[in-house]
């Protein structure tokens, strides 16, 4: 994680010291692009999986009725809703702004 952290840093750096040169900008707005990309597909995925496993969860423990995690499951289900929508609408939103609006010309 420290890694990609240090990438991402690296690249916002590359990417504002880039804006004097429009080849170079052009081509960190591409990398800015697939950074939110990877970064929304894959958190989208992990989401997803973490959602059917916590169905998956309630399905098996549906019959017990001395089920005392069933109302803490809902809400992490819930909750994982949210951040997969969360996620992919701010990383979308910043894919289309890199992609688009910052290769507009004045």
């Amino acid at each position: 994680m420290t890694m990609i952290m240090g990438g991402v840093y690296l690249t916002y750096s590359a990417y504002f010291l880039s804006l004097d040169f429009s080849t170079i900008y052009t081509i960190m707005n591409v990398i800015m692009v697939l950074l939110y990309s990877g970064i929304g597909i894959t958190y989208a995925k992990n989401c997803r999986d973490n959602i059917k496993r916590v169905q998956a969860n309630l399905l098996i423990m549906r019959d017990n009725d001395e089920n005392i995690m069933r109302d803490s499951l809902l809400i992490k289900k819930t909750m994982l809703r949210y951040i997969l929508l969360g996620t992919t609408l701010f990383c979308t939103t910043k894919a289309l702004d890199y992609g688009i609006a910052c290769n507009l010309k004045d």
